[in-house]
């Protein structure tokens, strides 16, 4: 029989969430026994590329990496965490533990997507210069102070890692099917001349001509490691070839690899698909804990139930006394949340109760909207204690009672005329609280009042 799994994880997948429900919904496939096995959870395999060469380090940047992260993670209070991105805004914010000079976006845009953006946005004004590396003037890149404009990704070589649900290992050139329509330069051409500009140890770092020459030392890794195969035969299956199997390179050399990458674009192996019990967890019993170990090994202080999952609800912000009635974001398939906007022909998907004209809906209870007085296609007004949004109402029984609902991807004021102004942006008013273990934001609900415009 199949394995039967639970999944955590909000929405699409991307909002974080509270470490105790994450330990919860792995203990159910520990006890299920789908941990490791075909169709079952295992950890997501990575391709044998060659390791990038050790950085040269002068005087000054060995003091520069002997200072704490600027986000706190992996410091002794959060300890877990490779990132903490909410934390990194509220110490730029406090200049803690010392003030950011600069801040470098590739391809991605906070000032819109972050929850809770209102302290990202006062964030940027603490830093002294914002550099974007963008292809489009998104709301961030127009906060910048510098543009650096590159190629869109139908117009640049990219490499392609295994992505999230395959069980076994992948790696693809996105290869450029157009040529740049303007005076375009790939972000990775450019980081690689300034540090040839600045020369001494920071040149000497990188040791390549261009950004294709860089990857091309990484994909050596896959024909030193001698398994896998390039999938150069059309309709060809590797989920269907057994996972486990040992494959035969299909190749003899790097040369004759990154031409069948280039040509068919995609490398994978399914020899590691499902790791064996001996290496399938690093946790010090080298087994699944119940019982956390490594939270206490890393200096986590606490009673035995802080080692256990267990039932710790991140409460949301705002009194209820003032803010009665919750307000929960959702992701739909329609709105995309990435760093490209939504294309036009996905927007006309979506319903009139959603978006109509430039004007968001949210969804309510008809009980509670009848409490309140409102009624279908009503102008009201949102508030937290973030700030205010006005939406329109709309009434279904699909709504839990005194919760409002609202859609994440709208209310841009950058991208181009079919997406800009459309609809309100929902983390404006969201706060996102601090899940106290692992330090990361969570912000699956925030109190809200509704109020008739």
């Amino acid at each position: 029989t199949k394995p039967a799994v639970a999944l955590s994880g909000w929405g699409q997948g991307r909002m974080q969430g509270s470490m105790y429900d994450f330990l919860a919904v792995q203990s159910l496939n520990a006890l299920v026994g789908s941990l490791h096995k075909p169709g079952g959870v295992t950890r997501r395999p990575e391709p044998p590329l060659a390791p990038w060469p050790k950085v040269v380090l002068d005087a000054a940047s060995l003091t520069g990496a002997n200072e704490p992260r600027l986000d706190g993670s992996k410091g002794p209070q959060f300890p877990l965490p490779a990132q903490l991105f909410h934390n990194l805004v509220k110490n730029i914010k406090e200049g803690n533990p010392y003030p950011a000079e600069m801040l470098w976006v590739y391809e991605a845009n906070p000032a819109h997507n972050l929850a809770d953006v209102q302290p990202f946005l006062e964030a940027l004004d603490k830093i002294g210069t914002v550099v974007s590396f963008s292809s489009f003037m998104d709301d961030t890149t127009q906060l910048a102070d510098l543009v650096l404009p590159g190629p869109t990704y139908l117009e640049r070589l990219e490499d392609v890692h295994t992505p999230p649900g395959l069980q076994y290992a992948v790696f693809g050139l996105s290869q450029p099917i157009l040529s740049p329509r303007f005076e375009t330069r790939h972000p990775g051409d450019v980081l690689i001349q300034l540090a040839k500009s600045l020369g001494g140890n920071v040149g000497a770092s990188f040791p390549w001509s261009d950004y294709e020459t860089a990857l091309k030392d990484r994909v050596k890794g896959l024909a030193d490691a001698g398994r896998g195969q390039v999938a150069d035969e059309p309709g060809l299956q590797p989920w269907k070839g057994g996972q486990g199997r040992q494959l035969a390179p299909n190749y003899d050399s790097f040369d004759e690899l990154w031409e069948k990458l280039t040509e068919h674009g995609c490398w994978f192996d399914t020899s590691e698909a499902i790791p064996s019990w001996a290496s399938a967890f690093t946790t010090p019993s080298r087994k699944f804990e119940f019982y956390s170990q490594k939270m206490r090994q890393v200096g986590i202080r606490g009673n035995d139930l802080t080692f256990l999952p267990h039932f710790k609800p991140v409460e949301p912000a705002g009194d209820p006394s003032d803010y009665p009635l919750l307000l929960m974001p959702y992701e739909t398939m329609a709105i995309t949340n990435g760093p490209v906007a939504n294309p036009p022909f996905m927007t006309k998907m979506l319903f009139d109760f959603e978006l109509k004209g430039n004007d968001s809906f949210v969804e309510i209870n008809p009980k509670t909207a009848t409490s309140l007085g409102l009624k279908e296609g009503d102008q009201v007004a949102l508030q937290t204690e973030r700030g205010t949004l006005e939406v329109r109402v709309h009434l279904t029984e699909a709504a839990r009672p005194d919760v409002v609902f609202i859609p994440t991807g709208l209310g841009h004021g950058g991208f181009d005329a079919f997406i800009r102004g459309k609809g309100v942006n929902a983390n404006k008013i969201l706060v996102a609280q601090q899940d106290q273990v692992t330090g990361l934001a969570t912000w699956w609900g925030t109190r809200v009042k509704i109020s008739k415009v």
